[in-house]
């Protein structure tokens, strides 16, 4: 046993410590599907020498300030929902597991926010808040295994985005332990807005850990909305979908879901042959929310579409967490998945898809399929998500990698929307964000992080 290792075990106590091959290996890089490949075909993955279970911020302090002495890597790990492998140990990494951080520490019924720890799954805290009344309308895929700390560092977001916006726009202060293990809030004063300086805790939203290990957050609240009317509309296509939800948004008629699904996705999840634009609108009057659904309904009649009802949107929200048993199928069936997550703006959305699907197909017959949706709409443009079923081949795997974040940066799109950088992407952080901006994050990493401790590996290659 390393020195480091009996120290934390002296100082936290050998519960909070582990060893154990068996726990580590679930702990290391759970969901990325590259590692998973590996795992599936019998190749050497990196493991950690151990993991350790704070229950505090002063307990997270003791093991970042013990890191620093021994120089050791610390990899902070939330929820391990992370699909880039921003949470890949190297051997000499230590697991930083918040699992047990996951007391709701208040809920303000006056000023309308939620404290909490930040190893609080994030399925777990709206139980909670939903017995008061409220929620965060927040609800990414991994719903059942994110995180809060996760989400922030990762800059998650979820289905009702379009009409609530990401976790970025749920924070309103952020306790951290910084690199040399200060614990610090990043706000002095708990306020709606202030220009006391820099908003600093963007600095840790989407940082992926590397500029600090977060310990807690205060995030806004929502009374959960009494009334709500959804449902799903057929199009030609993806492009005359996107405009159509672009109609809406541009006059005020803002959704709070939109999701546009390709003509391939349409007919593998809804047995239709053009595109299914699904979507909600809830509120708190209900008047208010049938005016608003009655003119998307009739802007989009208008527009050629053509009114499904209710059930492609129940079905969506019936299937849309079954990730694990369609992951198993495709096991099964000896073939593999990745999915990509890319933004653009209004001119560029068209683009952008037909760019990334003409270079999937060009990779020839070893891509089993692709196919497409478009959410998270915004005033200015909107995410699309990339699904790609290939042949098991970790060669091909990066070989689809590189042709998505190629073709994506031909057509003008920022290459994650919310899943990060991580170690799949970090190659193309010289383009985007850019060269100079990311000198600049290397510059802070080195001032908050000296030694190069805490997760020093999620925006480097893997090898």
């Amino acid at each position: 046993m390393s020195r480091i290792i009996e120290e934390l075990e002296s100082g936290l106590g050998s519960s909070k410590v582990s060893i154990d091959g068996e726990v580590i290996d679930r702990y290391t890089a759970k969901w990325w599907p590259y590692m998973l490949l590996l795992k599936r075909i019998g190749a050497e993955t990196p493991r950690a020498q151990a993991i350790v279970f704070p229950e505090s911020s002063e307990d997270v302090s003791y093991i970042v300030k013990t890191a620093n002495r021994y120089r050791a890597c610390l990899i902070p790990f939330g929820g391990g929902s992370s699909v880039t492998g921003a949470i890949l140990p190297r051997g000499n990494c230590i697991i930083v597991s918040l699992e047990r951080m996951n007391r709701v520490l208040e809920i303000n019924d006056e000023d309308l926010y939620v404290l909490v720890e930040s190893g609080v799954v994030i399925a777990d805290l709206e139980r909670r808040l939903s017995e008061k009344g409220y929620s965060l309308r927040y609800f990414p895929q991994s719903y059942h295994l994110a995180t809060v700390g996760g989400s922030i560092s990762s800059m998650g977001t979820g289905s009702h985005s379009t009409g609530y916006g990401g976790i970025e726009d749920l924070v309103l202060n952020l306790e951290l332990v910084s690199p040399l293990g200060d614990v610090f809030w990043v706000r002095g004063v708990l306020a709606p807005r202030s220009s006391m300086g820099p908003d600093l805790k963007r600095l840790y939203i989407g940082a992926e850990g590397r500029f600090g290990i977060v310990t807690k957050a205060v995030l806004k609240i929502f009374h959960t909305p009494p009334y709500s009317m959804s449902g799903g509309f057929e199009v030609r296509d993806l492009e005359t979908g996107v405009k159509a939800v672009r109609k809406l948004i541009s006059k005020g008629i803002t959704p709070a879901l939109a999701r546009v699904s390709d003509p391939v996705e349409s007919r593998l999840r809804f047995g239709v042959d053009g595109s299914i634009i699904l979507l909600s609108f809830e509120g708190y009057d209900e008047d208010v929310v049938e005016l608003l659904w009655r003119k998307a309904k009739n802007s989009i009649e208008g527009e050629g579409g053509r009114f499904l009802g209710d059930e492609p949107y129940r079905r969506w929200i019936e299937s849309r967490y079954r990730y694990e048993e369609e992951i198993r199928m495709l096991d099964e069936s000896n073939m593999w998945f990745e999915t990509f997550d890319i933004s653009a703006t209004w001119s560029r959305i068209s683009t952008a898809y037909r760019s990334v699907m003409k270079g999937l197909e060009d990779l020839g017959s070893d891509i089993v399929v692709a196919f497409a949706h478009a959410s998270h709409f915004y005033h200015n443009g909107a995410a699309l998500y990339f699904t790609v079923v290939f042949k098991k081949d970790p060669d091909l795997y990066w070989r689809i990698v590189e042709t998505v974040m190629d073709k994506a940066l031909e057509s003008g799109a920022s290459l994650s929307h919310h899943h990060g950088v991580g170690v799949m992407r970090s190659r193309w952080l010289d383009m985007d964000p850019g060269g100079t901006p990311r000198k600049i994050l290397d510059m802070i990493k080195r001032a908050l992080d000296p030694s190069n401790i805490i997760n020093p590996y999620a925006w480097s290659g893997f090898e």
